[in-house]
């Protein structure tokens, strides 16, 4: 089991406001790593750091042994990195089946068909692949971004808040997925603030706080740390 993704001493300014501080964390082939934090604590920021959709000030980021940090997003997609967004982005005017096989294109392997078949049969929209995008519920487009990235063969996933603004009902079913998938031996990073279900998903917690790391390690040991629930106003890190 190799190092799938490693980033080093990544630094983002904003102006006056320093964003990723020094950030440098790596994440395993099959594992999965969970990244918390308050709001603006860069995370999202992170993760434009880590797919090319910002350059860093200062650091590196090594995809399987390959520096790709001044890739473009498309390039470092070409790789087998994929990622999802806080506010879903799809082609809402597009079929789901044609969201999918829009994403498919950019790594088209094989029978193109088959395989978007496989990925609505794994997202669970067979049923829904000639309704306009634009017209489905949350949970639904949630499963549709997921089902877009991973119609690129990624080897790597990226998830930012996947649960956010879900039903309870919409948060057990995204869920399943996710555990269906991470079982399939996807690497899988994840900013999430439902940390119920991050605990089960993941093996590894990154804490950021103004932009720097400030823990990382087993679930359990990092919430309970003083400094972590701090940072989240007065332990509602467990909450």
């Amino acid at each position: 089991m190799g190092t799938v993704l490693e980033a080093q001493g990544l630094t983002k300014r904003f102006g006056g406001l320093l964003a990723v501080n020094n950030l440098s964390f790596s994440v395993d082939e099959g594992r999965v790593l969970g990244v918390v934090g308050p709001n603006g604590s860069g995370k999202t920021t992170t993760f434009n750091l880590l797919t090319g959709f910002i350059r860093p000030d200062f650091g590196k980021v090594i995809f399987e042994n390959h520096e790709i940090t001044n890739l473009k997003p498309h390039r470092i997609v070409r790789l087998g990195v994929a990622r999802t967004f806080q506010l879903v982005r799809i082609f809402r005017g597009l079929s789901v089946y044609d969201n999918i096989r829009s994403a498919a294109l950019l790594r088209a392997e094989g029978a193109l068909d088959r395989r978007i078949g496989e990925i609505l049969s794994v997202i669970g929209l067979v049923d829904k692949h000639g309704n306009e995008a634009g017209s489905l519920p949350i949970g639904d487009l949630k499963r549709l971004e997921i089902g877009r990235a991973l119609a690129t063969n990624p080897r790597l996933l990226l998830l930012d808040e996947p649960f956010s603004g879900l039903s309870h009902a919409e948060v057990n079913d995204i869920a399943a997925l996710l555990r269906k998938l991470i079982s399939q031996g996807l690497t899988v990073i994840i900013v999430e603030h439902v940390l119920r279900e991050l605990k089960r998903l993941a093996q590894q917690v990154l804490v950021l706080d103004f932009g720097k790391k400030i823990a990382e390690g087993n679930f359990d040991e990092v919430i309970s740390q003083p400094i972590v629930r701090e940072a989240y106003l007065g332990g509602a890190a467990g909450a």
